[in-house]
């Protein structure tokens, strides 16, 4: 009986781990791409809100998401822990926590070094985005690690938390440009994003404790 309980009870913090991985891949997909329409916002009171400026912002956050993948696949392989998925998510909730005190400084200072404004606004949107979303970018293929110990199907475990993630971005994209930009400004919507990474990543420490396997 007892062992019975004991498989129970380890059955259920497995459905948690699992259930928790999913919701946060659709809560940072959700924030990548939000902070993605956000970007616009930041950027157009220096370069205008033209072609040039989406196009430097879909191509910048397009090569973060890239470089996120390829790292967090290695850092993932070498270290599947949920500590330190946690600790790496954390560091996107501090630049999103920074970045409306360090904006205007940021902005004016490429406005002054830069003459050429569509090679302004790519360094620009370059900087706003390099971090955050290179950092949240990590964030699939390193949950993919960690359920792989879990799932005999690793097609089907890739294929359902991109999706997972993907439907957030869908979310994200929709909920800042309908809803959040018409209602406050632009940092304030910064600081929620913030809030919820950090949330993302308080989980993960969480997890850790919870199913202690996961952070060796």
């Amino acid at each position: 009986m007892t062992g019975e309980v004991g498989a129970a009870v380890e059955a259920r913090k497995l459905k948690i781990f699992i259930g928790a991985i999913y919701v946060n891949a659709f809560a940072l997909g959700a924030i990548i791409m939000g902070f993605e329409m956000l970007g616009s916002r930041y950027l157009a009171p220096y370069f205008g809100g033209d072609i040039f400026t989406w196009g430097a912002l879909i191509s910048t956050v397009l090569m973060a998401l890239m470089l996120g993948a390829y790292a967090g696949g290695h850092v993932a392989d070498k270290r599947p822990s949920t500590t330190l998925l946690g600790i790496i998510v954390a560091v996107a909730a501090g630049f999103l926590f920074l970045l409306p005190f360090i904006a205007d400084p940021l902005f004016g200072a490429i406005i002054d070094a830069i003459e050429n404004p569509q090679t302004g606004v790519l360094v620009a949107a370059f900087l706003l985005n390099i971090v955050p979303v290179t950092v949240l970018g990590v964030y699939t293929p390193f949950a993919v690690r960690l359920l792989l110990q879990h799932s005999k199907g690793a097609g089907r475990l890739v294929g359902s938390i991109n999706a997972t993630s993907t439907f957030g971005s869908i979310t994200g994209t929709l909920a800042t440009t309908f809803f959040l930009i018409p209602a406050i400004g632009s940092r304030d919507i910064t600081t929620i994003f913030a809030f919820i990474v950090l949330a993302c990543a308080v989980s993960h420490m969480f997890l850790s404790r919870l199913w202690k396997e996961q952070a060796q």
